[in-house]
């Protein structure tokens, strides 16, 4: 079959390369999962809006936006499209909050560039000020401040004390993860909790772990510690319901877990966010 194209004097880059897919997890400031009624992630290029997605708390457990950002070949002058990128073209992102826009701390460094097209991506979204460029929201940093007994004219009432590499209190869990899971990232003795009690007489698996109000957590098993599938559990009785994920209605420092042992050997792990 013979497909023939007339050319115009404007060279036209068509067919467009394939988008490039952008997914990952919006925080507001204090690490909780933004939950904004009509929230949206914007990406642009320069000025110009070139894609657009409602976040959506509990669209999956592990992204609350998922994107496909139009990517063009390059091989000639002009774009298919107003915005289109090419490989290593600079973006830009905004979060719009009931009118507002806000820029993410992961987006100030200037530092987003399209990656090939047909790829996937993978971009976390922090809301708040980082004034100390610290990649921790300034917010957060002075509430953990305060709730240490740490207040303005205190000598460690400053930024610094917190970092994202850094370990405040000392407890072996970094500041970041201490943001990420809701733990207090000045107390030693509050970090975060996972361990197997027993194994039960009906092969049920008995597991605890201490629990942050309104943090989502995923059960996840693996038979090599390689390869991990969620995995049903219910929770303080091995009655309850089983999901193999959930959203914690309290804060407690030991709630139970029960799950089916299936395996001779098995490892468990606790995702939380």
């Amino acid at each position: 079959m013979v497909v023939s194209l007339g050319v115009s004097s404007v060279a036209v880059a068509y067919p467009p390369a394939p988008g490039m897919t952008v997914t990952g997890l919006v925080r507001d400031e204090y690490g909780w999962a933004l939950q904004r009624n009509g929230a949206q992630v914007v990406f642009k290029v320069g000025a110009n809006e070139v894609a657009r997605q409602i976040i959506q708390s509990n669209a999956s457990f592990s992204e609350s936006y998922r994107v496909q950002i139009p990517m063009d070949s390059g091989l000639v002058g002009a774009a298919y499209r107003t915005g289109a990128l090419t490989v290593s073209m600079p973006f830009s992102v905004e979060i719009h909050v009931n009118g507002s826009v806000y820029h993410p701390i992961e987006t100030l460094r200037g530092d987003l560039f399209a990656d090939d097209p047909g790829s996937s991506l993978t971009l976390d979204l922090t809301l708040g000020r980082d004034q100390d460029h610290d990649g921790l929201p300034d917010d957060w940093e002075l509430w953990q401040l305060q709730a240490a007994g740490f207040f303005p004219g205190h000598p460690d009432y400053h930024l610094d004390f917190f970092g994202t590499p850094g370990d405040a209190d000392g407890d072996g869990v970094s500041d970041l993860n201490e943001y990420l899971t809701g733990t207090m990232a000045a107390l030693a003795s509050d970090v975060p909790r996972f361990r197997i009690l027993r194994v039960m007489n009906n092969d049920l698996v008995e597991l605890e772990y201490n629990a942050v109000f309104q943090r989502a957590y995923r059960l996840e098993t693996s038979e090599d510690g390689h390869s991990w599938r969620g995995v049903p559990a219910s929770l303080d009785d091995p009655r309850a319901p089983s999901n193999s994920a959930w959203v914690a209605n309290r804060t407690a420092s030991s709630q139970k877990i029960y799950v089916p042992g299936v395996a001779p050997t098995q490892f468990f792990r606790l995702r939380t966010r």
